[in-house]
């Protein structure tokens, strides 16, 4: 039996239409509302649906044989478990996110070193300098990669810049 995990939510819509370019079919995949346990025209496989982001873990612990998730969760899982067993088979080339850094306008920072300079300087208004991240682990490695010092990753979920 092959286990597979699907994504839910805003990559779906990316799979179904991967699916519809193969012989494969699912059923109980809809847009909005997916079966947990989709059914899959492919013997000997069982599809599971769960989050993006509990994929890499999922995959880790060897509860699904083989997923279809976004390489920035997957990046986040080894930022926090750089020997998981979990690897990037091939990209789809399907969906798209693009992680950023940003700061306010109000910190006068227009790059990585402007913000290390201002940093280095002393504390920017607070006691420490606040990184609101869905990618905890990213966000963290970013911080420590530039060698922010005083800086805490705020977990945000969702639409990260409804939060800025």
């Amino acid at each position: 039996m092959i286990r597979l995990a699907l994504p839910d939510g805003h990559q779906q819509k990316h799979v179904i239409g991967l699916f519809d370019q193969t012989t494969l079919s699912l059923s109980g995949y809809q847009l909005g509302a997916p079966e947990k346990h989709p059914g899959i025209s492919l013997p000997g496989a069982a599809v599971t649906v769960i989050r993006p982001q509990d994929i890499p873990g999922q995959v880790a612990v060897g509860n699904f044989d083989l997923a279809v998730t976004g390489l920035d969760w997957l990046l986040d899982h080894l930022c926090r478990f750089p020997k998981s067993p979990v690897e990037a088979l091939l990209s789809l080339g399907i969906g798209r996110v693009r992680v950023v850094a940003v700061v306010h306008e109000e910190v006068g920072a227009d790059t990585i070193t402007d913000l290390k300079r201002l940093l280095a300087e002393g504390p920017v208004g607070r006691p420490f300098f606040r990184i609101a991240s869905e990618y905890v682990n990213l966000a963290d490695r970013f911080a420590l990669h530039h060698h922010i010092v005083n800086y805490r990753v705020i977990p945000t979920y969702g639409a990260t810049e409804a939060l800025i």
